[in-house]
């Protein structure tokens, strides 16, 4: 979803399926997920800037991924797309993480989430 996106970690992590329409092949973008001290994870409801309030044009091959992830699904409309393993909202530093090891192993670990070469 990244991929054909260009959406941020926490804004793909706060993509619920009521923002998603297949048909159009479309994804709002309303938000992103960000932890708040003594409450957890939450969707923060603004996008970082003004300009991070926007609908965005799928890819086929990114609809057909949201339409097996769907069909695989007993989510409901509020519930996110890309859930943590035991549910609820994934936690975009554990998934900076997570990314960093796939680059590490597969031998591009010289790049962020965002495309752009590490600092390291």
């Amino acid at each position: 979803m990244m991929i054909a996106t260009g959406l941020r970690i926490g804004e793909c992590a706060a993509i619920v399926w009521d923002a998603v329409d297949l048909e159009a092949r479309t994804v709002d973008v309303r938000g992103t997920v960000v932890r708040i001290k003594g409450q957890g994870l939450i969707i923060k409801p603004e996008p970082k800037s003004e300009a991070g309030w926007r609908k965005l044009l799928l890819p086929s091959w990114c609809v057909e991924m949201l339409h097996r992830r769907r069909a695989a699904t007993t989510a409901g409309q509020e519930d996110p797309v890309f859930p943590a393993q035991k549910g609820g909202l994934r936690d975009p530093s554990n998934t900076q993480a997570d990314l960093g090891e796939a680059f590490e192993y597969t031998g591009v670990d010289d790049l962020t989430s965002s495309g752009r070469p590490s600092r390291r």
